[in-house]
């Protein structure tokens, strides 16, 4: 459990290098790379959202 923890920890702080340099990503991995690394992010959201938004009040 801990190790999953500290994986998490690692993605997440990953992604925020990534948030604040997006151009060096681009520049270093290509543009493919950055999509593929946001993909998964923009799912999640969009399907949490939706789910969210469905439910009843």
């Amino acid at each position: 459990m801990l190790l999953l923890l500290l994986l998490l920890l690692q993605l997440l702080g990953q992604v925020g290098w990534v948030l604040r340099h997006p151009a060096t990503y681009v520049g270093r991995f290509g543009f493919g790379a950055f999509q593929v690394l946001f993909l998964p992010v923009l799912v999640t959201g969009t399907t949490l959202t939706t789910l969210y938004a469905g439910q009843s009040r």
